[in-house]
This record gives C-alpha cells, structure tokens and sequence, in this order.
C-alpha cells in the first residue's frame, strides 16, 4: 500500500477529531491557538457524551448523536 493512498482516511479522521470540538470551543468564544487546543479533548467528550445517552435512550450510537452532544455541550 502507498503512503499516497492513506491520505483520504487521515483527513477524514483529523477532520472527525478536530471539527466537532473546534465548533464548541469558538462557540464558547475561544479564538486561535486556544481554539485549536481544545478541539480534540472537546471532540473526544462530545463523542463521549454522545455514547453515553444513546445507551440511556435505547438508541443507537450515530453521527446524528455525536451531532445533537456537541449542540448540547
């Protein structure tokens, strides 16, 4: 397998890891490096968050969850 090939799946993943908390944390007025820095731990409770009420609700765990944690964070 090529490095090349491998590009797709990284930037999706950084883009999964890094985007959700990075709209909490400008949400939450932080700018710049700030904002950068926290985006991973935020994105990690929000999925976090996410796993956890969707076994309260019975319901299964999906993007839509992860959505509706990062709102409610």
């Amino acid at each position: 397998m090529q490095w090349l090939s491998l590009l797709g799946p990284v930037v999706v993943a950084m883009a999964l890891l890094i985007l959700p908390g990075l709209v909490i944390a400008l949400a939450a007025r932080q700018r710049g490096f700030a904002a950068l820095a926290m985006a991973a731990p935020l994105s990690i409770s929000a999925m976090a968050v996410a796993a956890l009420a969707s076994g309260l609700l019975g319901t299964g765990w999906s993007w839509m969850a992860l959505a509706a944690a990062a709102a409610l964070i």
